[in-house]
């Protein structure tokens, strides 16, 4: 499952500058946040999933971190998890329609249309203010 070639080019580009963070700041959410996204769009969702535990210890309530969680466990196709961490997410994040656009993905995947369909609305209602 490798990336797409512009998606593997950007990746190629992120990840010394990621490194870099990483190292200087080895206790940031933010800085695990950025290496969790370059290694999930590596299709390196595991150490994506480390990545983002470690940040969501630093700074449980971060809505990007807790979201990141339910994204790179729908690609591990964990749906439940997934489901978990995206409710979190939105309970967090109130305001922002993307946990509910993810979660209507996830519940589609799930086989849960109905859940789906709530919350695409949700995520309709939302973007509409």
């Amino acid at each position: 499952n490798e990336p797409a070639p512009l998606t593997g080019q950007l990746v190629g580009l992120a990840r010394p500058w990621v490194a870099t963070e990483l190292s200087s700041y080895p206790h940031s959410a933010q800085a695990l946040e950025d290496a969790a996204a370059v290694a999930q769009l590596s299709s390196e969702p595991a150490r994506a999933a480390s990545l983002l535990a470690t940040a969501a210890r630093l700074d449980p309530f971060d809505p990007q971190v807790v979201f990141d969680e339910g994204t790179v466990a729908a690609q591990e196709r964990r749906w439940p998890a997934a489901i978990g961490w995206l409710r979190e997410s939105a309970s967090i994040w109130q305001t922002n329609p993307e946990p509910w656009r993810e979660l209507a993905a996830v519940y589609r995947a799930d086989g849960q249309p109905a859940l789906a369909t709530a919350a695409e609305r949700k995520a309709q209602q939302l973007a509409a203010g």
